[in-house]
């Protein structure tokens, strides 16, 4: 995540779980991301603190894990 953390600012918060959710699998190399091993939670300027529900993040690591295919 560090090698893009200067775009983040001008990034939707979608774009930023991705990142995290890339940057997750690579540290857990063996382990595989699902919803019961993971949970994201997001905050931003003027977006109050919410942790994402279980549909969201499975969409959001289905999406990643097919980037890996």
């Amino acid at each position: 995540m560090e090698k893009n953390f200067e775009t983040f600012a001008t990034q939707r918060w979608e774009d930023l779980v991705r990142h995290g959710l890339k940057a997750l699998r690579a540290s857990a190399q063996e382990t595989d991301l699902t919803v019961k091993n993971v949970s994201v939670g997001v905050v931003g300027k003027d977006m109050a603190f919410r942790v994402l529900s279980e549909e969201e993040l499975r969409s959001f690591i289905d999406e990643n894990q097919m980037d890996t295919s």
